[in-house]
């Protein structure tokens, strides 16, 4: 047996792996005795077993090295808390849709000639800090733009991604700035704040803002705003055609049993 195996690393390893295994399969299926290889002394065993293992990775072609890199372990840790983020605001967007769709009931009602009688009375302007009960910041509105993709540019490892809209439509999106005037971080979270965003615009289309994965989202936003001015968003998306032709805006917010109603923009 001994001089098989040496002789069988002299051919292709397909044929040596044929020879030292049909060696083995015989000795061990062999039932005649009790040991199955009793020529051999324990050194000799050792390293026909270590020359066996070796066979057996080398015709392993799928064997690949279970050893990670510390490098690996933190890439995949930063990743998966990346992904946590991720759904954890997606299932908001999901219960954020759901109010949506009951809440466009009641403006398709108001709209329509509806019930003319409001929850509560609606005052001509409200802050919107105000309004949402948020302290120690202060939320104005400082503009907007008309865009196909939001942000328009983005840096090259900004895994946030961006918004795009529908083919034929176009983004409006309104900005704020978020003042906090205190020399430390006020944390805010908006995501726990039952609050619906919708945009009457040139006094006849309503709409619903849009919620998304942007991480200045204000109906999403979650985080510290910092000592001095941050700037969040709120989408809407229209067709190119109404955009091009947009002359009014009026930011709705509805809390509760409570609505308002605060002009942004108006050239009519």
């Amino acid at each position: 047996m001994i001089m098989m195996i040496k002789l069988s690393h002299m051919k292709k390893k397909n044929i040596k792996t044929i020879s030292f295994l049909t060696i083995i399969s015989a000795a061990f299926l062999s039932g005649c005795t009790t040991n199955a290889i009793p020529d051999l002394p324990e050194k000799d065993m050792k390293q026909v077993e270590e020359y066996a293992a070796g066979l057996l990775l080398e015709n392993a072609t799928d064997h690949k090295s279970t050893l990670v890199s510390d490098e690996e372990i933190a890439d995949a840790l930063e990743d998966a808390k990346r992904k946590a983020e991720l759904r954890e605001r997606a299932e908001e967007m999901r219960r954020q849709e759901q109010e949506s769709k009951e809440n466009k009931q009641d403006n398709d009602d108001q709209d329509g000639g509806g019930s003319s009688d409001p929850v509560t009375a609606e005052p001509v302007y409200t802050d919107i800090d105000d309004f949402l009960g948020v302290d120690g910041i202060e939320i104005d509105y400082s503009g907007y733009q008309i865009c196909e993709q939001y942000p328009e540019q983005t840096e090259s490892d900004d895994w946030q991604g961006v918004a795009k809209a529908t083919a034929g439509c176009k983004f409006v999106v309104f900005k704020f700035d978020v003042s906090n005037d205190s020399d430390s971080p006020v944390y805010l979270d908006m995501a726990s704040v039952d609050v619906h965003f919708g945009f009457r615009f040139n006094e006849q289309v309503s709409k619903s803002a849009l919620t998304t994965l942007l991480l200045n989202d204000l109906a999403m936003y979650r985080g510290e705003i910092q000592p001095g001015d941050t700037e969040l968003v709120l989408l809407s998306e229209m067709t190119a055609s109404e955009a091009d032709n947009l002359q009014s805006a009026v930011l709705i917010m509805r809390l509760d049993d409570q609505r308002t109603e605060n002009t942004l923009f108006s050239s009519q």
